[in-house]
C-alpha cells in the first residue's frame, strides 16, 4: 500500500471518530497528502502541537504524553481519543515514515464545549423612564456563545420591531456581549426576565428573574420635604417664644459664682524708733 494511501486513510479515520463524539468539530489543511510509493507498512507517529510546542503523542506503538490512557491507536494508525476535554483542542500531525520517504498530514482539532451554568444580572426593580442594563454570560463555553434575552417567555428580536409584542419597547441588545439595555422603562417592563446561551455544541438556559417596573410620585416627595420645613419652623418659633418669656429660665443649669478675695501675707515691719530711744522696736502686723 502506498503511504499516501495510509496517511490519507488515517486522517479520514481521525475525522470519522472524533465527529461522532458530541460536542466536538474537526477541520484539516491537508485533506489530500502527497508521498511517493513504497513498503505496506510505514513506521506511524502522532504528534500534538500547541502553539510553538510539538510533542509526540504516539511513538514507537505507544500512547505519550496527556493521551496517555484515555486515547487508543488502531491497526492502520487511526487515531481516537475519547474522553476529550478542552485542551484536546490542538493541531495533529500524522507522520508516516518509510525509509527515507516522509509524508505528513495535518488536522486541527477543535473541541467545543457546551453551555451548562448561564449566570444573568436582573434588577429587582426600575425607575419608569429610566434605564437599566442586565448582563448574562456561560462562561466555560467553549468557542464563546451568543446570547438571547427573553421576557415573559417570548425572545427579544435581535432587530427592534420585528415582532409586535415588543413594537413599544425601546432596547438595545448585543448577543456576542450578552447585554440587554432596557431605554424609557415603562409600566409593562414589569415581567419576568431570561437569557438563553448558546453554540454549536448545545445551548442552556438561565433560571427567571421578575423585575417591577415603579413611578416616583415626585409630588408626594415635595409634600413631604415641606411638611418637615414646617414642623422645624415651629418648633424654632416655640423655643424662642418660652426662651422670651422665662419659661425656661429655670430648666436652664445655673453657674454658681464665687468671690475672690486676695490675702495678704502676714510681715514683721521693723520701725526704728525716735532718736532718743536709741534701739529699734519689734512691730508685729497683719492685714487681713
Amino acid at each position: 500500500m502506498a503511504v499516501g494511501r495510509v496517511l490519507e486513510a488515517v486522517v479520514c479515520a481521525l475525522a470519522i471518530l472524533v465527529v461522532a463524539i458530541e460536542g466536538l468539530s474537526i477541520n484539516t489543511n491537508d485533506k489530500n497528502p502527497i508521498v511517493d510509493e513504497g513498503q505496506r507498512n510505514p513506521t506511524i507517529s502522532w504528534k500534538k502541537k500547541v502553539g510553538d510546542n510539538l510533542m509526540f503523542v504516539f511513538l514507537d506503538g505507544n500512547l505519550v504524553g496527556d493521551l496517555e490512557g484515555r486515547a487508543e491507536v488502531h491497526l492502520g494508525g487511526n487515531l481516537d481519543i475519547q474522553k476529550t476535554v478542552r485542551t484536546d483542542s490542538a493541531e495533529y500531525r500524522c507522520e508516516g515514515i518509510e525509509g527515507t520517504q516522509v509524508g505528513e498530514a495535518v488536522v486541527n482539532l477543535v473541541v467545543r464545549v457546551a453551555p451548562v451554568k448561564v449566570e444573568i444580572s436582573v434588577p429587582s426593580s426600575a425607575q419608569i423612564g429610566g434605564s437599566v442594563t442586565f448582563t448574562c454570560s456561560a462562561p466555560q463555553a467553549y468557542p464563546s456563545p451568543t446570547y438571547t434575552w427573553h421576557r415573559n417567555g417570548v425572545p427579544f428580536p435581535t432587530v427592534p420591531g420585528n415582532n409586535p409584542s415588543f413594537k413599544n419597547v425601546s432596547y438595545t441588545m448585543d448577543s456576542a456581549a450578552g447585554t440587554l439595555t432596557l431605554k424609557e422603562i415603562r409600566s409593562t417592563d414589569s415581567a419576568d426576565y431570561m437569557c438563553e446561551a448558546k453554540n454549536g455544541a448545545g445551548s442552556a438556559k438561565s433560571s427567571s428573574v421578575h423585575m417591577e417596573a415603579y413611578k416616583v410620585n415626585s409630588g408626594a416627595i415635595a409634600a413631604a420635604v415641606i411638611i418637615v420645613l414646617l414642623i422645624l419652623v415651629l418648633l424654632a418659633l416655640g423655643l424662642f417664644y418660652a426662651y422670651k418669656k422665662g419659661y425656661l429660665k429655670d430648666k436652664l443649669p445655673k453657674i454658681s459664682k464665687k468671690k475672690k478675695t486676695a490675702a495678704t501675707p502676714a510681715s514683721t515691719l521693723y520701725e526704728q524708733a525716735d532718736d532718743d530711744e536709741g534701739d529699734f522696736r519689734h512691730k508685729p502686723s497683719f492685714n487681713v
